[in-house]
């Protein structure tokens, strides 16, 4: 599992998609961390490889269960990902308002750590719409979020590794 994990983050989604289909990992869906985790590495296989629309049905389906086992401590990581697959095509409007209803979620759990990427997902929306002054109000605000997590992690190496992870310099670069 850990190194699907690591090859998504490290941006090689085909090489993930081979290790997660020949490891047969999906066949361990009896259990539901496990199950949840599946899920969400589809989705992220479907969207780093450009299939863009079975990673917004993967989506799809995923929120419908999450909502009918009411697990909503995920489901604004889902409507992220279902944001972003609109973003990548160019579907504003289904974008803007995936990204709605993760910001919804995300705020209600008060998930800081979802929300300055639900923040930066919707700053590239509002400049992909020619808003500037959203994407750099939007920006602001995922900055925000960034500088006060990094302030509550103790570790050094810990807190250097977030604040050089690629998405975090993206917004704290501008």
């Amino acid at each position: 599992l850990s190194n699907v994990s690591l090859l998504l983050a490290s941006s090689q989604p085909d090489r993930a998609q081979r290790l997660f289909i020949e490891s047969g990992i999906d066949q361990l869906k009896h259990n539901f961390i496990t199950w949840d985790w599946i899920q969400e590495s589809r989705i992220k296989i479907a969207l780093g490889c450009g299939n863009l629309d079975e990673a917004v049905k993967l989506c799809d389906h995923e929120i419908k269960n999450l909502r009918l086992l009411r697990n909503l401590s995920r489901v604004h990581h889902v409507y992220l990902l279902k944001g972003k697959a609109h973003l990548r095509v160019g579907e504003f409007e289904s974008a803007s308002a995936a990204l709605d209803e993760a910001g919804k979620a995300a705020s209600e759990l008060d998930a800081r750590w979802i929300l300055w990427q639900i923040y930066a997902a919707q700053s590239e929306l509002a400049a992909s719409m020619g808003d500037s002054s959203g994407a750099g109000r939007l920006r602001e605000g995922a900055s925000r979020l960034i500088k006060e997590i990094s302030a509550q992690i103790s570790q050094p190496d810990l807190k250097e590794s977030f604040m050089l992870r690629p998405d975090v310099a993206a917004v704290l670069g501008g």
